[in-house]
């Protein structure tokens, strides 16, 4: 659902033909990643994607267009070369301000929006001010090469739960599991998380 409210509502997927839209994902070995391909491959969008070298084929796997490793020295280049993105969906909290200039987009969507961060720093009104300018001048310094930056948050939206329960239904989305934790591991299952870098999520069973 992160997966879906980030490209549908705040993507404005609901509202575009969806068909041939280029998407670039950044981080797309996650949780949010590996779901977020598998939606827009359900709706015949040309999906870029990007990961560490030894995620490369599980990403392929989940339909993907292309898939660049960012460890390879080309690896800016070769993005650059697919020329203009209509969407860029950041799961790799990377920063509209630190993806290369080079890099054409219509709209960059982040999962990692400050608005959170500034509230509770500097309480609520402050935090809202300094999230308002943040958003303003992120938008001001992409608006020049004609892009947007528009910040995702999960949204609970009944369409949104049918709409993917019904791909799931159809076997279009498979959930991507790194690996199952017993409660008793959970301090275990807490520690691969933080460590970053999963394929796919982490899950605990309570059952065991």
């Amino acid at each position: 659902m992160t997966a879906w409210s980030a490209l549908f509502l705040f993507g404005n997927l609901l509202l575009k033909q969806k068909e041939g839209i280029r998407v670039l994902i950044l981080g797309a070995s996650g949780g949010v990643g590996t779901a977020a391909v598998q939606l827009l491959k359900s709706q015949n969008c040309v999906v870029y994607c990007t990961c560490a070298k030894d995620a490369v084929d599980l990403v392929y796997s989940l339909g993907s267009d292309c898939v660049f490793s960012y460890t390879d020295p080309d690896y800016e280049k070769n993005v650059e070369l697919e020329t203009r993105y209509n969407i860029i969906l950041d799961c790799a909290k990377i920063g509209y301000d630190k993806i290369p200039a080079t890099w054409q987009y219509d709209t960059y969507i982040t999962l990692n929006s400050p608005l959170l961060t500034n509230t509770d720093k500097q309480g609520l009104l402050a935090g809202l001010a300094v999230s308002a300018r943040d958003f303003v001048k992120s938008n001001f310094d992409s608006c020049q090469k004609g892009s947007q930056v528009k910040w995702g948050f999960f949204v609970p939206s009944a369409d949104g739960f049918k709409f993917v329960h019904d791909l799931i239904s159809k076997e279009k989305i498979q959930p991507v599991i790194q690996k199952t934790f017993n409660f008793e591991q959970l301090p275990d299952a807490i520690k691969a998380v933080s460590e970053g870098h999963l394929h796919g999520k982490i899950a605990v069973d309570f059952n065991k």
